[in-house]
């Protein structure tokens, strides 16, 4: 999915986590430092969104810039983090609008 989304709006595709072992929690290690790097995180499906959470954390560990999260699919309907706690502003020209905008021609809408 993150590959298709990355060609489609013609942006480099890298992959910067790598998922640890745990207690069965998200958890999740940086490949490498991204000082201030605007990151698109692509995501399946979201559900109650402690995975993208989790994923956030540990970019903006790493340094990461904005990080604005994409999904293909939303399950359930439980309150989300950012959403949560009100710390969602979206960037109207940003990362996301541009998958909107793909997404929608994608699908002839």
């Amino acid at each position: 999915l993150a590959r298709e989304v990355a060609r489609a709006g013609g942006w480099p595709l890298a992959r910067l986590l790598d998922a640890t072992a745990g207690d069965g929690a998200d958890r999740y290690r940086a490949v490498c430092a991204i000082p201030g790097t605007q990151v698109l995180l692509v995501d399946d499906v979201l559900t109650t969104g402690a995975t993208a959470w989790a994923a956030a954390g540990t970019l903006r560990a790493a340094g990461a810039g904005p990080i604005t999260v994409a999904v293909l699919a939303r399950a359930g309907n439980h309150a989300l983090g950012a959403a949560q706690v009100g710390r969602h502003r979206p960037d109207p020209s940003g990362p996301a609008s541009r998958v909107r905008s793909w997404w929608r021609a994608a699908r002839g809408t």
